[in-house]
């Protein structure tokens, strides 16, 4: 049913109300492709799947968002965009999660993460040989950084023209992220004072950004976590 209330939400589904869109499926019988969580992962697989030609679904929890009127610059009112039911790990020692970790709605835990875009080091690979944890992975970092090289062109990473650690040192496919927030400075000024190296990681950058500068993030709410890295 339509729903009466008078706040345009921009979703197609939210909680007690389901819109009649949602009765018209672009596929009538069936599809190639279901995918489970429309998050980074899912989303990604489903533009590629899509792009191949193949017919893809994708099931998600949450809403569809519209950062332009869902989104506001306040910590209190972001909350509504994490998951906060209870979540358990599955195996035969399952956790309890807290909330608040992980996003709900399309595009999952990047709704609300803070666009910082880090490569595994070569050693993230072998952590039962490095560090006696864990299990080895079955590929390798040069098996991966073709990859990593594509999904920074596709979402437009910005980073330093030298990144000092790991396996990459740059360039990436924008500059970096100038000027910084005001915490971030005052941040990157105490590690001047104290002889700590520091850089503004490579952050993903918005469609915004990329075509009106003067439209790009202000800085606030949980995208300050990533002006800055040490």
């Amino acid at each position: 049913m339509n729903s009466p209330n008078p706040v345009v939400h921009h979703v197609d589904h939210i909680k007690e109300h389901r819109f009649e869109n949602l009765s018209r499926r672009k596929y009538k019988e069936d599809a190639d492709v279901c995918i489970v969580g429309a998050g980074a992962a899912g989303g990604v697989l489903a533009y590629e799947l899509s792009k191949a030609g193949l017919k893809v679904v994708v099931i998600e929890a949450g809403p569809f968002w519209n950062p332009q009127t869902d989104f506001a610059s306040d910590e209190l009112s972001t909350t509504r965009l994490a998951w906060q039911d209870t979540r358990f790990t599955i195996g035969a020692n399952p956790l309890q999660l807290g909330h608040n970790n992980s996003g709900r709605g399309v595009s999952g835990g990047t709704t609300h993460f803070t666009g910082v875009f880090l490569r595994f080091h070569e050693s993230d690979f072998r952590t039962k040989t490095e560090d006696g944890v864990g299990e080895e992975w079955p590929i390798t970092y040069q098996d991966l950084a073709p990859y990593y090289d594509k999904i920074e062109r596709d979402i437009a990473v910005s980073g330093p023209k030298n990144f000092p650690w790991g396996s990459f040192h740059g360039p990436y496919p924008y500059p970096e992220r100038e000027p910084l927030s005001g915490n971030a400075e005052i941040f990157r000024k105490g590690c001047e004072k104290l002889g700590i190296r520091s850089v503004v990681p490579p952050l993903a950058l918005s469609l915004d950004e990329r075509t009106v500068p003067e439209r790009t993030c202000q800085f606030q709410r949980l995208g300050r976590q990533g002006d800055y890295g040490s």
